[in-house]
């Protein structure tokens, strides 16, 4: 009995001190302070690309009081990129950096897409590995928002593909920390890729990120009906032969609480993300199984001669691709998927590991090597 009750009485202490440990205030007012530029850019030498995202940025304390959700911002500026400070590429404003909720009305089926902030993509822009590129975001009403990187060299890879031996997985954990857009009309499959990493020298550190990526052009009969981009994701079947993987860290944190131990025969990465130092004992290929969608081909010759009813024909193109990112990128990454999975109660928090000076968010700047894969073909039928 007496065993009990000092059982219990140190059940109660722990109770009050966790309690008081709840109890701890801050006090919001005093983080106060003008709201700045929340900027998401990635600068690809690989394709040229130049895609850039940003909003505003508020403090802590604007939200203990009531936000408005729906909120136009037009703001004008300029965006400025330069290469070892020379100007190559500008963009002026207005910039319409409003948040708007989505909202759809069945009657007049008339309706909105939701906006989160201004986003722009541009092409053609040439870049040299080892030239630093700076990016400056310059708002009226914000603190110009600046960060600059050195663009590294694409990475030396092959990639050898076994189309014969694609298959479809029962037991598939999703694994990653960043959104990746995957679209599911059809059959999930897996396609057997080995990639060969030519530079794996690990006394010089370096960062590869791996995805698959869809382009899909759709066609109203003879018409174009749109164009679509998709972003699919990695598999592997061993974990242990990645290394410095910030989402098998998380992962093997949440096994060590006992979370997610159920068998699994594939565990499927948003993206990829990885080191030269899995290479380190000399083995410079990874195996990995490259996720896509094989889609219905409807193909059905009582239609096609029907007048109410049109065909859409749907032209894929699948290919792997490679990036080499910078340290700070591989930072920020493994700071948003330490941060995101949350894995327990009394965890230290994480701060996210950006690299914009005056402003919030992350530049990355990458070079990349594309691998094409398959070409498929579908088709459905819709009422005209």
């Amino acid at each position: 009995m007496k065993t009990k009750s000092f059982t219990i009485f140190i059940y109660l202490f722990f109770l009050a001190a966790c309690d008081n440990f709840m109890k701890t205030e801050l006090d919001v007012t005093s983080t106060s302070f003008p709201p700045k530029l929340s900027v998401s850019a990635i600068l690809d030498g690989g394709n040229g690309s130049l895609s850039i995202g940003f909003t505003e940025g508020r403090p802590l304390a604007d939200y203990s009081r009531p936000i408005a959700i729906n909120r136009k911002i037009i703001r004008n500026g300029e965006i400025r990129l330069y290469e070892d400070n020379k100007l190559i590429w500008s963009k002026p404003g207005p910039f319409d950096m409003s948040i708007k909720a989505s909202w759809y009305d069945p009657v007049q089926k008339i309706g909105e897409q939701d906006q989160n902030g201004y986003y722009h993509v541009e092409q053609g822009i040439v870049t040299r590995p080892g030239s630093r590129y700076r990016l400056e975001v310059e708002v009226e009403g914000y603190e110009t928002a600046v960060s600059s990187s050195i663009m590294p060299a694409a990475p030396v890879v092959s990639a050898n593909i076994d189309e014969a031996a694609a298959k479809k997985f029962n037991n598939v954990r999703r694994v990653g920390s960043l959104h990746v857009l995957t679209h599911h009309f059809g059959i999930e499959q897996f396609l057997p890729v080995t990639i060969q990493f030519e530079d794996t020298n690990p006394d010089v550190r370096k960062y590869f990120v791996l995805y698959g990526y869809m382009e899909t052009t759709e066609y109203y009969d003879s018409y174009l009906y749109g164009r679509y981009d998709y972003l699919y994701g990695i598999g592997v079947t061993d974990l242990s032969k990645l290394q410095d993987n910030p989402d098998v860290e998380t992962q093997d944190l949440l096994m060590e609480m006992g979370l997610g131990t159920e068998p699994t025969d594939l565990y499927n990465f948003n993206m990829l993300i990885q080191s030269n130092l899995t290479f380190s004992k000399g083995n410079n290929s990874l195996n990995i199984y490259a996720q896509y969608c094989m889609r219905y081909f409807e193909d059905n010759p009582y239609l096609e001669d029907n007048p109410d009813v049109a065909r859409i024909t749907l032209y894929d193109r699948f290919s792997l691709r490679v990036k080499q990112i910078t340290a700070e990128t591989f930072r920020y990454y493994r700071s948003v998927a330490l941060q995101t999975s949350g894995v327990g109660f009394f965890t230290e928090p994480v701060n996210i590991v950006g690299n914009i000076e005056n402003g919030y968010g992350g530049f990355s700047v990458c070079n990349s090597v594309n691998f094409p894969m398959l070409e498929l073909e579908s088709c459905y039928y819709m009422n005209r």
